[in-house]
């Protein structure tokens, strides 16, 4: 899938809603940007967000607990789109 947006003022950009709804990007939702050979990729910060597969909200022991697994999840996710 491929759409065209440009850059605005302050730099900022639109996801085209197409895009938005095939990866279920959310206003508020924090993104991680990545170069990779001259492209950019965007990865969601949260993986509950980016897969709704998780219903409910996850329980963790702790914050470091809940760190660490979207820690792995981002490299895992990094492996399979690079």
């Amino acid at each position: 899938m491929t759409e065209k947006t440009s850059i605005q003022r302050r730099y900022t950009l639109t996801i085209p809603k197409s895009i938005r709804e095939k990866i279920h990007v959310e206003e508020g939702m924090e993104l991680f940007w990545t170069v990779k050979k001259g492209k950019i990729i965007l990865t969601p910060k949260s993986f509950k967000m980016f897969h709704k597969r998780f219903l409910g909200k996850p329980k963790y022991e702790t914050e470091k607990d809940k760190e660490e697994v979207e820690e792995v999840f981002m490299k895992e996710s990094s492996v399979r789109s690079g």
